[in-house]
């Protein structure tokens, strides 16, 4: 068995983890470490990355960079053969059992467990003006775009709201960020003016007086004021307001109250406390609820009353996935969790010093800080720096299982008439084509369809299997790819036909699979205006799609790829790098950001793009798929013995891409393209200039040739349309030499 591939034939289990908590994350580690026999893992989260709420103050003082602090989601599911779908839930159907989330299918679960944080506590009015800390990652996010935390110029009075540590941590942060910045001038930043208010009577009302003495010291030494007894109850664009009227004035508002649970939860049926978070037991199950879970700032552990705080989070994690493991086997034994009573508590002051708290007894000091560091950095690597992922060991039941799905060839391995029923039951086209007369809805031996007159007919074929544990993302995907040929001769598509493969597994994981994937494709294609109007579905080893597309065009609109003319100039509409990218993310090394670039390219359509294209005289136009930028270019310019100039600066390139060419990373397909570089004459020291251009590409963009007057104009009507990448990357001339191309 290939340990990179789930063995779907002895699943018995759908585990659904909904968010990227401190909990969950460690679940998924512990499946990867040891793989449970008969269980599929899945986690849903809105985010890529999660970032460690202990080491956002230092993040936020410049201590550390962004990638310091964040655990990558997709590298780490990767490792762990975890679907990863990145989706925002809205709710949860507890009668069928499936998460209902934004934009996809419902998604079946057997286990379930929650792990979403906490919201930000009810913010009063005026909110616009208002920045919420819960949740951390949309703070950060608002935080690091918004120009007056930025480290150029003056900065205005800025109010956090919050006595706690939270507060505490983010004001000494933001007051050590700005005080150390320079301005446009050099000179530092000290007009800052940063004001802690509060409800309460003093700060830190959970910890010791010895800590709130020490607080307050450093509070008065960096020149952050205190306001207690002040219950913000409104707020304008410059000031906020008690409930007497009272007002202070500060221009941004930082809200880190204590937070509140999000409604969602309690809406579905779940049992939640008078504070609206999920009840569990002590073995961390919702109440009333036998295979859901609750963990980390969503759940109230009954019986006990400690504060929202990863401290406690982290050590559910292991409990959790001992307590998941437990029910997949059917086993009623599940272990206890019972949160520590003295925990080491870490408050960071700004600098490189903290305080620390344990046993009601306080200090303060740099070492502290070392300390705090020490511990943090030791997460993050937990979750950074995985190990190889051994072969899970297959128990007898599973053995006797496995042996069983013997798998029929020919006919006898298409998928069965129940299942595939369940999965076309869930498809819902949102297009109808009216020169369809038999498709999907009248469905018959063939499908019948009339192009309209006057017109060419244009037939594609295209398709691939999966490289992406989302098999709606792969099926939006796949069929954004497969519409390009049309699109690429100036084309309108017209309708689709399928041929899916799913993996082996019992009925409702393959109908599940089946609907999960065709209904990403279907997705994609009703919003390019194309019809599914059938296919072929069987089950195999592993998932793969391809689509049969039909189109048409007007003969004098029909464009090739071989009628370039001298002088014409280079036009390239998405960037490149999806080949090395996904290349390097199956040996867990590509960065969630780069991987969700290439996923937001490769799932722009080239409609929008041909249209344009077309508009502007075009004289030949192809994709980029698997030859890469260059070996597409030398298919366009042979046959007219013309020579192209490209600008290696101009050539548009997906994050990290050509780093992960120094780094040793490529595409299996890559080496072949590269046999054509004797045909590229290099005349440029940029490092991976020639090992981008050959990078084979999934879904790329479109490449045209247009009349050198209409460039500029044509490139501008691209960025208006959303194509923020397209550039023109070249020129062509006649063919004097043996190189087509010359690379600058």
């Amino acid at each position: 068995m290939n340990s990179s591939k789930l063995n779907t034939d002895s699943i018995h289990t759908d585990i659904v983890l909904i968010g990227g908590g401190h909990a969950h994350i460690e679940v998924v580690r512990n499946f990867g470490m040891k793989p449970e026999p008969g269980t599929r893992l899945t986690l849903i989260s809105k985010e890529n990355q999660t970032l460690y709420s202990g080491m956002l103050p230092g993040l936020i003082a410049n201590h550390y960079e962004f990638d310091d602090v964040h655990i990558d989601l997709r590298p780490l599911t990767h490792f762990a053969n975890c679907r990863f779908f990145h989706s925002e839930v809205l709710a949860i159907d507890l009668k069928k059992n499936v998460v209902l989330c934004d934009g996809r299918p419902p998604i079946p679960f057997d286990l379930l467990s929650l792990d979403i944080g906490s919201s930000p506590s009810e913010v009063p009015d005026g909110h616009e003006s208002i920045l919420p800390v819960k949740p951390i990652n949309s703070f950060y996010e608002h935080f690091r775009n918004s120009e007056p935390y930025s480290d150029q110029g003056e900065s205005p009075t800025i109010g956090i709201v919050g006595g706690g540590a939270g507060g505490i941590e983010l004001a000494f942060a933001i007051k050590h960020r700005l005080a150390t910045a320079l301005s446009g001038t050099g000179e530092a930043v000290s007009n800052t003016e940063v004001i802690i208010i509060t409800a309460d009577d003093s700060i830190l009302p959970a910890f010791p007086r010895s800590a709130q003495k020490h607080c307050l010291l450093a509070l008065k030494s960096a020149g952050i004021q205190l306001i207690t007894n002040f219950k913000v109850v409104s707020a304008t664009n410059n000031a906020i307001y008690n409930e007497v009227g009272e007002e202070i004035i500060v221009e941004h508002i930082i809200w880190a109250t204590q937070a509140s649970a999000p409604t969602w939860p309690g809406d579905c049926g779940l049992q939640t406390s008078t504070t609206g978070f999920v009840k569990v037991n002590k073995f961390l199950q919702a109440i009333g609820q036998k295979n859901i879970f609750a963990v980390g700032d969503i759940a109230d552990v009954e019986k006990f009353n400690r504060p929202k705080s990863g401290v406690f989070a982290v050590r559910q994690g292991p409990i959790l996935a001992k307590n998941l493991r437990h029910v997949a086997r059917g086993e009623t034994r599940l272990e206890k969790y019972s949160p520590q009573k003295h925990v080491l508590s870490l408050i960071s002051l700004g600098e490189k010093i903290a305080i620390g708290t344990k046993y009601r007894v306080a200090f303060c000091g740099e070492w502290l800080w070392r300390l705090k560091k020490y511990i943090d950095k030791r997460f993050i690597e937990r979750y950074t720096e995985l190990p190889r992922m051994t072969e899970p060991n297959l128990d007898n039941s599973d053995k006797k299982i496995s042996a069983e799905i013997m798998r029929c060839g020919g006919c006898g391995s298409k998928i069965g008439p129940e299942i595939l029923q369940s999965a076309l039951q869930k498809l819902t086209p949102s297009y109808s084509d009216p020169n369809v007369l038999l498709g999907l809805s009248n469905p018959d031996d063939a499908a019948v369809t009339r192009v309209p007159p006057g017109t060419l007919a244009l037939y594609t074929v295209d398709g691939f299997r999966d490289f992406i544990n989302d098999p709606f993302l792969f099926g939006r995907i796949t069929a954004v790819h497969a519409l390009s040929d049309i699109y690429a001769m100036g084309g309108q598509a017209q309708t689709a036909l399928a041929f899916a493969t799913i993996p082996t597994s019992t009925e409702k994981l393959m109908a599940d699979d089946l609907s999960q994937l065709m209904s990403g494709a279907l997705k994609s294609l009703s919003e390019d205006n194309v019809e599914l109007i059938g296919g072929h579905s069987c089950e195999g080893a592993e998932m793969s799609l391809g689509l049969s597309v039909n189109g048409y065009c007007f003969e004098k609109e029909l464009l090739k790829k071989s009628t370039a003319r001298s002088n014409d100039a280079i036009i390239l509409t998405k960037a490149l790098g999806t080949g090395v990218i996904f290349a390097a993310m199956m040996q867990g090394e590509s960065k969630a950001i780069s991987i969700q670039a290439a996923i937001n390219m490769m799932l722009t359509s080239n409609k929008i793009a041909s249209q344009i294209l077309r508009s502007h005289e075009p004289t030949a136009m192809t994709d980029i798929t698997g030859f890469g930028l260059c070996g597409h270019l030398i298919e366009m310019l042979d046959g007219g013995m013309l020579h192209a100039t490209l600008s290696s600066e101009a050539i548009p390139v997906l994050p990290e891409a050509v780093s992960l060419f120094t780094k040793g990373y490529a595409s299996t397909l890559h080496p072949q393209n590269l046999k054509l570089q004797s045909m590229v004459c290099i005349k440029t020291n940029i490092t991976g200039a020639l090992d981008i251009t050959f990078d084979p590409q999934t879904s790329g963009g479109l490449l045209a040739t247009v009349p050198q007057q209409n460039a500029e104009l044509c490139l501008r009507d691209l960025h208006e349309n959303g194509y923020k990448e397209a550039k023109i990357i070249g020129h062509l001339e006649p063919r004097i030499k043996n190189h087509v191309i010359t690379l600058i």
